[in-house]
């Protein structure tokens, strides 16, 4: 009866060591967002209307979170960098869910795509058929001294610092205020 008492208690111990290593351990994990805030994302507008005209009116590169491609979709994106071609699936709806479903001729989608150095062109796909081709290097950035279009650090450091108003956040520690950021740098509560 002793043995099963004792053996109880360090049973209890036991498992209240384990519950705070595992509090200590979710403690010093980095957060989802921290993992995920690593990595470069091209945000793409797309305006596609149902004659397959396409505009991108946006592009930006920044870091943040990104989504994975739907094979099973109509839409295709063929990126173009520096050694590789990468394709990204996505749907588009011309329906707004109602009742009954309101078709309509304009839809907008907003990608967030991992984002390659060496970006130069993208070509757009709907059911195998070429409806647009962009030439993203130069838009991305185009070397002129200036932060302009749809360029942003992250994409062209060359043209953009970290405290560009480019409207991409980047919270460096380098003594500038970046007037992106809506106080996330430091150097904005300084």
């Amino acid at each position: 009866m002793k043995k099963l008492r004792n053996f109880k208690i360090y049973l209890v111990i036991f498992a209240l060591l384990i519950f705070i290593a595992l509090i200590i351990f979710l403690q010093n994990s980095p957060s989802k967002s921290e993992v995920d805030l690593k990595e470069r994302v091209l945000k793409l507008t797309l305006n596609i209307d149902s004659l397959d005209n396409v505009n991108i009116t946006e592009m930006r590169v920044s870091y943040g979170y990104t989504e994975k491609g739907n094979e099973e979709s109509d839409y295709m994106l063929k990126l173009y960098s520096k050694n590789e071609i990468k394709e990204f699936y996505f749907p588009i709806s011309f329906h707004i869910l109602a009742d009954p479903p309101i078709e309509i001729f304009n839809a907008k989608k907003i990608l967030f795509i991992p984002y390659e150095d060496g970006l130069h062109l993208i070509e757009i796909f709907h059911n195998d058929s070429l409806i647009g081709i962009f030439q993203a290097g130069k838009l991305l950035c185009n070397k002129n001294k200036i932060c302009d279009g749809f360029e942003s650090y992250y994409s062209c450091p060359i043209d953009c610092s970290t405290y560009e108003k480019d409207r991409v956040c980047v919270p460096a520690d380098d003594g500038y205020c970046d007037p992106d950021c809506d106080n996330k740098d430091a150097d904005c509560i300084k």
